[in-house]
């Protein structure tokens, strides 16, 4: 489970016990790395010991079921959703590398801060 427990019970399962109003069904979906996803939803249903389903759903799917994806997910789900969703489409908008760029920039400008008391909280 290595990295996968670690992440899931440090991070995900507090944020969807804080969250979650309503009971249902945890699913990780995916369009690339198999792999990864698969990894997560099996270490998801052992430390919660439920169903997890594992989907996906590609770009160009005629027909799709599910509405999250790792490419260009904004062209198939909304911003704004009732569903609980722990990666929302808003922190895909950057893309990786923007954020991996962000990242370094608030770490600089937060040293540069830190005399006068100050920081820009972000995301671990």
């Amino acid at each position: 489970m290595g990295g996968y427990k670690r992440l899931l019970e440090q991070s995900f399962l507090p944020f969807v016990k804080e969250r979650r109003t309503i009971n249902g069904a945890y699913a990780v979906i995916y369009d690339k790395y198999e792999m990864e996803a698969s990894g997560y939803a099996s270490t998801l249903a052992q430390l919660t010991i439920e169903i997890v389903y594992l989907v996906t759903f590609f770009e160009d799917e005629p027909s799709p079921s599910v509405r999250y994806v790792t490419q260009k997910p904004w062209n198939r789900i909304p911003i704004k959703l009732k569903t609980l969703i722990y990666n929302p489409i808003i922190a895909c908008l950057a893309g990786g590398r923007n954020k991996r760029m962000a990242s370094k920039a608030y770490d600089f400008f937060n040293g540069e801060l830190k005399n006068n008391g100050l920081k820009i909280h972000t995301p671990e």
